[in-house]
């Protein structure tokens, strides 16, 4: 017994990313499919973005999806960091009731002679205006809010600001940062870990809101760990037992804190042997197995609401 994947993608369309995530609620789902997943990861992708969600596609077979700091530098990759930094910068400035001229990069300089004032007071109110809305917001981790703040503030000193402490913080983003001491200007003393990845996620999530954007769509293809022998992987990344508990713990860990998340789906798509398999399967991990397995299901049709659902691709 199996849902079409169009019954299925109209689901989540209108119970989930139309409706109730926009508006800040957040849910984890499982999709089980035997064929088709990169169809259903397509069809995801493209009804996500266009939404107007920050869509992020991650596959264990490329990343170490069970250190959930390896998932946020794979998801922060795909994030357009300075067009949402962008997006605040817009905001700030027509708040603060300025005109922005002519330049497609609005400096303090330029927008100082837009207005016929003062750049020293355009600096110190735009500055008030990020102390407010963003350093200021308690929905944010303190790491992130002192990093969302540098992207949208440094473009403001001049183009040249986007190499130096900018690309520092992107680097520090995207888990490429090779010192850490190059981010004490913008107060961020520690590299991300396992430690302070999920607040991350969290963040992440109510930034894109923040941006005027419908929020965070997270898409994770499990199926590598389905592969029993590291001969089989294929030179991609294999999953021992101890690392496929490791990756259900994580998942374990984002149901647990969906009433944290804001405007955050996220899917994770896997294989049949999820289910099936005893050794590698859902089965080895209880914790996980008692927060997506229905205890109650009908005999004849499939619930497209449950968190776990089985999908089939049906002439599509």
């Amino acid at each position: 017994m199996s849902l079409s994947l169009q019954e299925w993608i109209e689901t989540v369309d209108g119970a989930y990313l139309s409706t109730f995530i926009k508006e800040g609620g957040s849910a984890i789902k499982v999709a089980v499919q035997a064929d088709g997943r990169e169809l259903t990861i397509e069809r995801l992708r493209r009804l996500a973005g266009g939404l107007g969600y920050v869509v992020a596609v991650v596959d264990a077979s490329q990343t170490k999806v069970h250190l959930v700091d390896q998932l946020f530098f794979a998801v922060s990759r795909q994030v357009g960091w300075e067009a949402l930094a962008a997006r605040l910068r817009e905001q700030a400035i027509v708040e603060s009731a300025y005109k922005v001229g002519s330049t497609d990069l609005p400096t303090f300089e330029s927008i100082a002679e837009a207005n016929d004032v003062d750049p020293g007071m355009v600096r110190r109110e735009l500055e008030m205006w990020f102390t407010a809305h963003v350093l200021r917001d308690p929905r944010m981790s303190q790491e992130f809010r002192h990093a969302m703040a540098t992207l949208c503030l440094e473009p403001f000193k001049g183009p040249v600001r986007f190499e130096g402490l900018y690309q520092s913080v992107l680097d520090w983003l995207t888990g490429d940062l090779r010192l850490i001491s190059a981010l004490r200007p913008a107060q961020i003393f520690q590299k991300v870990t396992r430690t302070n990845a999920r607040d991350l996620f969290i963040s992440l999530g109510h930034w894109s809101r923040k941006a005027k954007l419908s929020g965070l769509v997270i898409i994770i293809d499990i199926a590598a760990c389905a592969t029993a022998r590291r001969s089989e992987s294929g030179g991609a990344i294999f999953y021992n037992r101890s690392m496929t508990m490791a990756l259900y713990e994580v998942l374990r860990q984002f149901i647990d804190s969906t009433d944290d998340l804001d405007s955050v789906f996220m899917t994770v798509v896997t294989a049949p042997e999820f289910l099936t398999d005893d050794s590698r399967g859902l089965a080895i991990y209880d914790a996980l197995r008692m927060r997506v397995a229905e205890e109650v299901r009908d005999r004849t049709r499939e619930n497209p609401l449950a968190t776990l659902v089985r999908l089939e691709v049906r002439g599509q």
